[in-house]
């Protein structure tokens, strides 16, 4: 935990902190919000943390994040939405990364189709 919140830190140090009613609430929808993945069950969060994780090391500026960091932060709404606000930035700012930005948006999808499959 000690690690997390010095990174974050080191984020909001650097000007990634979303500034209020800067939330991305219009299309695209890439990373899920907190709240849409605080609705889901125990299967669809592990299975989005895993996918994500896997994922949100191709974006450079979120390279280092791994999996229990991500954990971390799918219980803190301020840290999920330094994550999701860093992540959105960088792929409206990098046309290079459309194709891994798509894949992440198409990873909250298949998330969402998870629930009532048997």
């Amino acid at each position: 935990m000690r690690i997390f919140s010095l990174m974050m830190v080191v984020l909001l140090g650097f000007g990634v902190a979303r500034p209020a009613g800067a939330a991305q609430r219009e299309p695209p929808f890439r990373m899920a919000s907190y709240d849409e993945f605080s609705d889901w069950d125990e299967e669809q969060k592990k299975f989005y943390l895993k996918e994500l994780s896997e994922q949100i090391v191709e974006i450079p500026s979120l390279n280092l994040l791994k999996q229990a960091n991500l954990e971390e932060a799918s219980v803190w709404a301020e840290g999920w939405d330094v994550i999701e606000s860093k992540l959105n930035r960088a792929c409206d700012d990098n046309k290079d990364l459309t194709d891994i930005c798509d894949d992440i948006a198409e990873i909250r999808q298949e998330t969402f189709a998870l629930r009532g499959r048997p």
